[in-house]
């Protein structure tokens, strides 16, 4: 009994499987870029790239914060050094010192340099959210690019299939019209030479898909050998496009000038922390003695201090800071102005693309009605005699 039970779960499991492999599942286009989505590397990588700039506008803010701090020592002297009055001598502490104390520091004053230096960073962060755009919409691009490439291969698939069919039945016609004597030994070796030539072209499609459905595989992070059926939606419709219109809008839209706009205000933000190293800053520290055994210092007592510093000479130091900046500026701008000319190249050379593309259909649909008409009257004239195989 307990065999029939395990061969019978044997059978279920080899139908599911066959099911499988008869059926494999479907995806449409928008779970393929949904599937895309939730696996690509690359946004992965990019969050954690907003994770790291988010970090960094945290550490820039400690900068106006307090800080805290303990401090210990412990110092063997020996002899301890003395100092002479008269007669007498007295030592000058013990030759056991330590000291402990906890000492509050905070900057007053630092000429404006961490408030510049946090909204620089979180315009660079801000610039890294529209990478993180970018990169999305790349991904979304391939996965629909991948996606109809696998669809575009499927079809060829189809016209090499169709291609073969035509050849062999051309091939048949001829060696019947040969064992007939109607037709020379040419007609067959130049049919039999088509086949083979189409073949090839065959194998070729196939390995066209294979390739396709590899990279959209690779596209969607799965496994370079999943099996699925993809919705078939390639259809062809007639669509407007106005070029000023499309080209304001992708100036509008594309994240690329997002980002250099957020590079050019984190640059004139840079500009001005290199110039807060000409200002002074001012200082309060506060120590607390816990205990002591030097002279100078008692336990339980407290120095509190205010400092103030201003720079004088640097060695020119903080010019080339700001030397440095206003390049990194200029750069920008510059990077900007660059990013709207290749954004409106990429639009005009889409615009081109599509009429072209549209052109084409139209006229490729005018040329296979032709094709089709003209091949079936060769093909009749030939059984007929009227027209050599190579018509």
């Amino acid at each position: 009994m307990k065999r029939i039970f395990l061969l019978f779960l044997i059978l279920i499991l080899n139908l599911n499987c066959s099911a499988r492999e008869v059926n494999p599942k479907k995806i449409t286009l928008e779970e393929s870029i949904k599937i895309t989505m939730q696996n690509s590397l690359d946004l992965r990588s990019t969050e954690q790239d907003i994770y790291k700039s988010e970090v960094r506008i945290s550490q820039a803010k400690t900068g106006g914060y307090p800080s805290f701090s303990g401090s210990m020592y412990y110092t063997r002297i020996d002899p301890v050094q003395e100092i002479s009055v008269g007669d007498r001598k007295t030592p000058l502490g013990q030759n056991n010192q330590s000291q402990g104390k906890v000492t509050f520091n905070y900057n007053l004053y630092d000429g404006g340099r961490v408030t510049n230096l946090v909204d620089a960073t979180t315009l660079l962060s801000q610039a890294t959210f529209c990478e993180l755009e970018i990169t999305r919409q790349n991904v979304l691009y391939k996965a629909i690019s991948s996606y109809y490439d696998v669809l575009k291969s499927k079809k060829l698939l189809r016209v090499a299939e169709n291609t073969l069919t035509t050849t062999i039945e051309q091939y048949n016609i001829s060696r019947d019209f040969y064992e007939e004597g109607l037709v020379a030994m040419a007609d067959v070796l130049s049919a039999n030479a088509q086949v083979a030539n189409t073949e090839l072209g065959l194998i070729k499609a196939q390995n066209g898909v294979e390739l396709a459905k590899s990279a959209l595989n690779d596209t969607m992070g799965l496994s370079l050998t999943a099996e699925y059926d993809l919705v078939d939606n390639l259809v062809y419709k007639p669509y407007t496009v106005d070029l000023d219109y499309t080209t304001e809008l992708a100036y509008n839209n594309r994240a690329e000038g997002k980002k250099i706009m957020y590079l050019i205000g984190a640059a004139e933000k840079q500009i001005d922390v290199a110039k807060s190293d000409r200002l002074p800053t001012v200082n309060f520290n506060f120590d607390y003695i816990l205990f002591s055994s030097s002279l100078f210092n008692a336990s339980n007592s407290v120095n509190a201090t205010f400092s103030a510093s201003i720079p004088i000479f640097d060695r020119g130091l903080t010019i080339c800071k700001i030397d440095e900046a206003e390049a990194n500026l200029e750069q920008a701008k510059i990077n900007l102005e660059q990013i709207k000319k290749a954004i409106a190249l990429q639009v005009r050379q889409a615009y081109l693309n599509f009429l072209e593309a549209a052109k084409t259909v139209d006229k490729m649909k005018a040329t296979l009605i032709s094709a089709e008409q003209n091949y079936e009257v060769a093909r009749l004239r030939y059984q007929e005699g009227l027209y050599p195989f190579i018509e």
